[in-house]
This record gives structure tokens, C-alpha cells and sequence, in this order.
């Protein structure tokens, strides 16, 4: 008996199923870590039930009246394990790229954002930086002013304090 097509043929009396991808859960991060262990586990078993199986084919006599599978025909099954083996750790290790490229653009997307973030940021405080410099300048030209224009006023106020002094002096000595 041959499991070429292992979908379509039960599996052999006493042996455990083979797992299928299929049957794993998946994850955010890939497929379920125990699930996984599980169906390694299962594949372990099913490998030690065929030598098992195997091993009681070698030692039968030849002329049994059960027919048995032939040697080749275990040996495919074999053959069909170790494909499905290579297969599921391809998939695994496929899902397992995936959830890292997966990881890696979410953390890319993170960073711009976060980037984005900071340019705006610091946007702000440019602005801030410059409405502070220009409010800066129009306090300092309006302090010049007004200093201006206090000094222009204490000259005219003590020039026509000094004429008014000489005057009454001038109006003394006469």
C-alpha cells in the first residue's frame, strides 16, 4: 500500500495521522508555537509507528496469509513522510519570513511616523523660535523709541529749563 496520494487512502491500522499545515492555527506572529511542537510530535509518531511497522514486516514469514504492504511500498510511504516533513518545515520557515518582513514594516512604518512626528515638532518650535526673535526685535525698536524720545524730551525740558534759568539769572544781575 502506497500513500502517494495520502488524502484519498485511510492511514494504516495503528497509525497516527499525519499532520497537515492546514490544521495549524496561525497567528499574528506565524503559527501557534505548541501547535506547531504538536504536530512535530505527531510527525515523530507517525515515523516511529511506520518503522514499527516496518520492522514486523521484515520479521514476518513470507508466506503469510495477510497480504502486507511490500517493502516498496513502505518505502514510499517513507518517502512520502519525508516529503511531507520537508514540505511542513518549508511552510513553517515561509510563515516564519513572513511574520519577520512583517515585523520589520511595521517597524519601519513606526519610525516614519515617529520621524514625521519630530519634523513637526521641531517645525513647531522653529516657529515659535521665530515669532519669539520677532516679538524680541519689536520690543527692543519700541524700548529704543520711547528711550529716544525720552532723552529728545529731557534735552528740550532742560534746554528750556536753562533758558528760563539764564533768563531769571539775566532778569537777577540786571
Amino acid at each position: 500500500m502506497s500513500t502517494q496520494d495520502a488524502k484519498r487512502a485511510p492511514a494504516a491500522p495503528g497509525l497516527t495521522a499525519l499532520p497537515q499545515s492546514q490544521d495549524l492555527p496561525v497567528a499574528d506572529q506565524g503559527y501557534d508555537r505548541a501547535k506547531v511542537e504538536e504536530a512535530f510530535d505527531a510527525f515523530r509518531r507517525h515515523a516511529t509507528a511506520l518503522q514499527a511497522q516496518l520492522r514486523v514486516l521484515q520479521v514476518a514469514p513470507r508466506g503469510a496469509a495477510i497480504t502486507e504492504p511490500s517493502g516498496h511500498a513502505v518505502r514510499m510511504d517513507a518517502l512520502h513522510i519525508v516529503r511531507a516533513a520537508a514540505e511542513f518545515a518549508d511552510t513553517v520557515e515561509r510563515d516564519a519570513q513572513e511574520a519577520a518582513a512583517k515585523q520589520v514594516a511595521r517597524a519601519e512604518q513606526e519610525i516614519r511616523e515617529r520621524q514625521v512626528e519630530l519634523q513637526q515638532h521641531e517645525a513647531k518650535i522653529a516657529r515659535i523660535r521665530q515669532e519669539t526673535e520677532r516679538q524680541r526685535v519689536e520690543i527692543l525698536n519700541a524700548s529704543r523709541t520711547e528711550a529716544r524720545e525720552i532723552l529728545t524730551k529731557a534735552n528740550r525740558e532742560s534746554s528750556q529749563e536753562l533758558r528760563q534759568a539764564e533768563a531769571s539769572g539775566a532778569r537777577l544781575l540786571e
